[in-house]
């Protein structure tokens, strides 16, 4: 149900999600790179609800809406 991309780089670049829903629900965006770039979305959604975004997190949303790093005064304290 939720992940955590910490370091490295992920890509669902050119990613076709087609029929069903994909959730990315509870997602952390910590570190590391994840790209969207030219991903495609038919006849189905994905969902990026309650994700946590860093600001260290170098993220290409492609043709999803950007979400902001969540403010600093909502991070999490060590």
């Amino acid at each position: 149900m939720s992940a955590e991309f910490t370091g490295g780089r992920v890509t669902f670049e050119r990613a076709q999600f087609a029929g069903g829903g994909v959730q990315f629900l509870l997602t952390k965006f910590t570190g590391g790179t994840v790209t969207f770039d030219r991903a495609q979305v038919t006849d189905g959604t994905v969902t990026f609800d309650a994700v946590w975004v860093e600001s260290a997190a170098d993220i290409d949303w492609g043709p999803f809406p950007p979400i902001p790093p969540t403010p600093e005064h909502r991070q999490p304290q060590a």
